[in-house]
């Protein structure tokens, strides 16, 4: 019998009475007279579902304000009106519009009272015969939208003039309404479990169709339990108060099945009783009436719980208290009004503080609010528990790091461990979504590694909100560990770059009889996400005609015939139409005949987003009209990164080369030639104007400066801009000459000034390679904020002048160890490059410190490999391989090298002259003599003491590499770090063994791909250092794994070949066994050994080869990217000669190039294409 009942009642609530009449009703006014209101007459209706997504056709009728995560109201609320204002003992309802209006609904009295915002009583009061019920809406115009509960229907009041009519009839009452953007209705029907829609626009429609619920009350996804408040973001997302099951559903465009928001169902979610409202903020952020629970909190989607009113104080306790809180509002401040059934009250509860700066509040009730760390405690005398230090900094849920999503970042451990017994360590990151609790496991691409001590996040991996990042650190060995850190992180818009033509070029040339097309929906750029979505911002233009000797103000662009820009039409018509398909303006026309020839008018594009107000961006774009139809011609920098927008000009570095590319839009078969100008400018100070004039063409500066002066692409390297400090403007123009006409166009840059005002010093000035030197840099000013301080060095065996990386740290204060210094004095000189956000640096040189050898270092590493159980993390620089830090790492790995570099050196120079014969043991350096070996004969102990040295020496190499080639790559100061320590490892290639040689050369082709992936995003300086020394690595290895098969070296380790990485790989190959076979005539092992050798070593090579051979390719690709036309790059060292040239086929006929003094290149005279 309930099935059957339930089922009649289901059936019930989706049948709609038809309206077949027209009636007529009054309503009357305290300050109005009378008025008559028709209803119109519709047909039966009926429910249905639409999966259209309808377009946004007005603004929100709802005040969302821009509330900070760190936002404290007043607990204490303000009553505003109860039953003493309005008259009434029953429930109430109040809606507070986009104007701040306060509307009161009086069900006794059957009336609506009305408050201006500055206004203590009621400005105006309208009756109406109505039964009131709770559903009432009023939209951004003022019509108001109200339930008559008794009758059955929903009508529409205006008030400008008075009237009303029926817009719904509906056989069940409507206990919230809701008007979205799309200007459609939604109905809770409570008892019914459903909430309907139907468009006011429509006027034909005949359909009110379901939004949520199906009309039986059940738990589903499908389903709702006595639906009370609903809210429509600009989304067309539905929330729904589902009262009765406890929980907030949210309801995508034309989908009927619910996501629980909030509630009970939600695994780890906070737990409702009795929801009963819902609204949202800018960020939208859910604000919910826990109506059992006597309070309202608050959800975020990327800041969590928290609970606003209703927390710890009893409610009812007096009329400033919650009491049975029914529905809450905003208003424009943000402040929030609550209606409440007991006390039958209004409440004001406002808001005290909307910044992070002055207050903080908890963070969620089941997350660690601080970085802290939990360890399974072990018992071992010889061991103390492992302490975890987590980089960039410290940070807390209520203090987390900030980045944008825009950007790759990275958290790093530095592990502090005293031990004296060998372990192990696993590291494993989880990271936590903190929207609600910080337990939810975040959606994670599965190309991420998880597994390493750094961990890197790629830009726009992660959506905005705050995250928890914990480490979990299991050591092993003869104790067992377990320890977490967790780091938080908050994920923020980067904003938009608002460009009104083709890569933002700031100058463009129109035709006067072409139409002009701004599409800032097409151009404009939205870093955090691959493409920009138009319909996601609002736009407006502005224009003003830019004669610099009479500068007018910009006028909005509107449909106003008068507009100062377009007065050369004459037709009096709109000198521009919306080219948009969905009316956003996101694309207009300017109309041919609408600007005047000769003239040049600026024009600026006013973003804002729809979803966040605060993320608001400006684009520019200066056009000349000319009276021909010349092609556009645009520009973009080639390293998109080396120019960053900054209003009316694109930010550059001096420190740095600016190569721009040009290309032509549209039909341009016909170009004669191109030529690029350069100008300076002057900012007028009595106009505030930035007035041009062409810089100084001579052809030395152009031969200094300048490339590819005739051609779309233009280079224009750093001596420009350091040899100019006073000049703060520049422009970069390109002209191309058509057969009829010229089009020009170009780009505007302003110098972005380095840091500033501060210094930097280096304690103590005298040490060793094992010393922990601390450098300080205070007091470093930049309007971009600084980025990060990056330590550097100059190798001490080169002639070459090449800045080395030792370290980049984000912090001012750090500790680093130092290789040891040059000369009888162990003098070294240090650079520190301090850095903005925009990649600008300034450049301090240390005071010279001296750094001695430590000779009981290598002694030290010796020992720890010949006996692995005797490791020894007290020494620091033990301490520092074991840290898993790669500036740590890298610090002692180049410090290291460098010393065995210097011993192998030695143990060479004293086997020539215990007679050894050089050219077995080595391959010389480029430009080195040949070797004369002394008359000293060839003691056979000699040769095994040098062997054994060498692989003495390669074993410590061999460690170094294995702790080395596990560092995550996290930015390009990572690869410079990382290839500057690998090149330094290599460098001694008689002591590689074939397991660092393949070791090296994986991770060094691993260090090419990354820097291919950054080209386009890394600066001409950057990739030319990270290349040159990731060239050394794979040049030192090719040369390591040849060298014993051209009988110019040893095979180390032969005893361990087995053993060597990729010997399971060779060991079941056809090819190796039928060599053994067909070699070894009897059961010789010896023989046996040296073909295997053999076999590993030439397998070994070819696999080296390709990487290597691929690695050159890349490295090529990157350097290609940066040199123009007759642009060359050199690098000449002992060990690697890179030269590089851009040029035409044309120009090498019969060209001789000399990199070297020895060597040269002699091209045909018949060269050809």
């Amino acid at each position: 019998m309930w099935l059957f009942y339930n089922l009649i009642l289901c059936l019930i609530v989706i049948w709609f009475a038809g309206i077949t009449s027209s009636l007529t009703s009054t309503i009357e006014s305290s300050h109005i007279t009378q008025a008559v209101i028709q209803y119109s007459t519709t047909k039966n209706i009926v429910l249905t579902t639409n999966v259209n997504k309808p377009k946004i056709t007005k603004g929100s009728s709802v005040n969302k304000p821009n509330i900070s995560s760190c936002a404290v109201w007043n607990t204490t609320g303000i009553t505003i009106a109860n039953s003493s204002t309005v008259n009434s003992s029953n429930p109430l309802n109040a809606f507070i519009d986009v104007n701040n209006t306060l509307y009161i609904v009086n069900k006794i009295n059957k009336e609506i009272k009305i408050w201006s915002e500055k206004s203590n009583t009621a400005q105006l009061i309208v009756y109406s015969n109505f039964t009131f019920s709770t559903g009432l809406f009023v939209t951004s115009i003022g019509d108001i939208f109200i339930d008559d509960d008794y009758h059955s229907h929903v009508s529409q009041w205006s008030l400008q003039p008075t009237k009303q009519k029926i817009i719904m009839y509906i056989n069940r009452g409507c206990n919230s309404l809701f008007v979205d953007v799309s200007d459609t209705l939604y109905c809770t029907i409570n008892d019914g479990h459903l909430v309907t829609r139907w468009s006011l626009d429509n006027k034909n429609s005949q359909l009110v169709t379901a939004a949520a619920g199906t009309g039986c009350a059940d738990s589903t996804s499908m389903t709702l339990n006595q639906p009370m408040g609903i809210y429509v973001d600009n989304n067309f997302d539905l929330y729904v108060a589902d009262t009765g099951n406890d929980r907030i559903q949210r309801f995508s465009y034309g989908n009927l099945s619910g996501t629980t928001v909030a509630g009970k169902s939600v695994k780890d979610n906070v737990n409702l009783n009795k929801p009963t409202s819902i609204m949202l903020d800018i960020d939208d952020r859910l604000y919910i009436v826990d109506s059992g629970n006597q309070r309202i909190i608050r959800l975020g989607r990327y800041d969590g719980y928290q609970c606003l009113f209703g927390c710890s104080i009893p409610s009812c306790l007096s009329l400033s208290q919650l009491c049975d809180p029914l529905t809450a509002m905003f208003d424009i401040h943000g402040n929030i009004y609550v209606i409440n059934r007991k006390n039958s009250g209004v409440q004001k509860f406002i808001l005290a503080t909307n910044s992070c700066q002055e207050t903080t509040f908890s963070s969620p009730q089941t997350s660690t609010t601080t970085s802290s760390t939990t360890t399974t405690s072990f018992s071992n005398d010889t061991c103390a528990q492992p302490t975890m230090t987590l980089f960039p900094g410290t940070s807390s849920y209520e203090n987390p790091l900030q980045f944008r999503r825009s950007q790759d970042f990275y958290i790093s451990v530095t592990f502090k461990i005293k031990c004296v017994d060998s372990f192990a360590i696993r590291t494993t990151w989880t990271i936590f979504n903190c929207t609600i609790n910080c337990s939810i496991p975040a959606d994670i691409d599965p190309s991420i590694d998880l597994t390493t001590s750094e961990l890197v996040i790629p830009a726009r991996i992660l959506t905005y909100g705050i995250y928890e990042m914990k480490l979990t650190a299991t050591m092993t060995g003869k104790f067992y560990s377990i320890s977490t850190e967790s780091a938080y992180v908050k994920i923020n818009p980067t904003g938009a770059t608002a460009n009104l033509v083709l890569y933002g070029t700031s100058i463009i040339t129109s035709g006067q009889e072409r139409d002009l097309i701004l599409d800032p929906g097409a151009h404009s750029i939205n870093p955090d996400e691959k493409t920009f979505n138009a319909s996601d911002w609002t736009y407006s233009y502005q224009c003003r005609v830019y004669d610099l000797k009479n500068l007018s103000k910009l006028t909005t662009i509107d449909y106003n015939s008068n507009h100062p820009c377009f007065s050369n039409r004459k037709d009096n018509m709109l000198g521009w139409r919306d080219r948009s398909v969905d009316g956003s303006l996101s694309s207009i026309i300017i109309l041919r005949d609408s600007l005047k020839a000769d003239h040049t008018y600026q024009f600026v594009v006013y973003i804002t987003n729809r979803r966040n107000a605060t993320l608001q961006a400006l684009g520019y774009l200066l056009v000349e009209v000319e009276i021909s139809r010349p092609q556009m011609v645009a520009i973009a920098c080639v390293i998109t990164s080396m120019c960053s927008p900054n209003q009316e000009y694109q930010s550059i570095n001096p420190s740095t080369q600016v190569s721009l590319f040009s290309e032509c839009v549209g039909v341009c078969n016909s170009t004669l030639n191109i030529s690029w100008y350069v100008y300076e400018g002057q900012n007028d100070s009595t106009t505030n104007i930035v007035r041009w004039n062409r810089f100084n063409h001579l052809n030395s500066s152009q031969n200094l400066h300048f490339f590819g002066m005739n051609t779309s692409d233009f280079t224009t390297i750093n001596t420009l801009f350091l040899k100019n400090p006073h000049i703060i403007y520049w422009r970069f123009e390109v002209i191309y000459a058509f057969h009829h006409e010229t089009s020009m166009s170009a780009l505007n840059f302003i110098i972005n000034q380095p840091p500033q005002n501060g210094s930097c010093s280096i304690t103590p000035l005298n040490g060793t390679i094992s010393t922990l030197f601390t450098i300080n840099c205070s007091l470093w000013l930049d309007d971009d904020q600084i980025k990060d301080y990056a330590v550097y060095f100059k190798d001490s065996s080169e002639i070459s002048s090449e800045q080395l990386m030792l370290a980049f740290k984000p912090i001012p204060d750090f500790q680093l160890q130092l290789p040891a210094g040059i000369g009888p004095q162990s003098l070294l000189n240090l650079t520190v490059q301090i850095r903005d956000q925009l990649n600008c640096a300034t450049e301090i040189q240390l005071e010279p410190v001296v750094v001695l050898p430590d000779s009981t270092v290598i002694d030290t590493l010796i020992d720890m490999i010949e006996n692995p159980d005797k490791l020894n993390t007290n020494n620091p620089v033990i301490e520092a391989l074991v840290s898993g830090n790669q500036n740590l790492v890298g610090q002692v790995v180049t410090s290291l090298s460098q010393e065995l570099n210097k011993k192998n050196k030695q143990d060479f120079e004293d086997a020539i002259r215990n007679g050894i014969d050089a050219t077995s043991i080595s391959v010389s350096p480029l430009g080195s003599k040949r070797s004369i070996n002394s008359d000293v004969i060839t003691n056979h102990s000699s040769n095994i003491d040098y062997i054994q040295k060498l692989n003495t020496l390669s074993n410590i190499r061999d460690y170094l590499m294995n702790v080395t080639v596990v560092l995550s790559v996290v930015n390009i100061d990572s690869i410079k770090l990382l290839a500057t320590s690998l090149a330094q490892l290599t460098k001694s290639t008689n002591e590689l063994s074939r397991t660092s040689s393949l070791l090296a050369a994986r991770k060094c082709h691993q260090l090419a791909v990354e820097l291919h992936k950054r080209a386009r995003q890394t600066s001409h300086e950057d990739a030319r250092s990270a290349a040159i020394q990731i060239a050394h690595c794979i040049n030192n290895v090719l040369t390591a794994i040849n060298a014993p098969l051209q009988q110019r070296g040893v095979f180390l380790n032969v005893n361990d070949t087995g053993h060597e990485i990729g010997s399971e790989d060779y060991e079941d190959d056809f090819e190796l066994n039928q060599l053994i076979f067909n070699s070894i005539k009897s059961d010789d092992e010896a023989s046996t050994k040296i073909v295997r050798t053999l076999y590993y070593q030439r397998k070994t090579a070819d696999e080296i080869a390709q990487l290597a051979v691929i690695t050159f390719s890349l490295l090529t690709s990157v350097l290609k990217i940066h040199l123009n036309i007759e642009q060359q790059m050199a690098f000449n060292s002992s060990c690697l000669l890179l030269f590089l040239e851009t040029t035409t086929v044309q120009s090498l006929a019969g060209k001789l190039i000399k990199p070297v003094d020895s060597a040269s290149i002699h091209y045909s005279n018949k060269l050809t294409n």
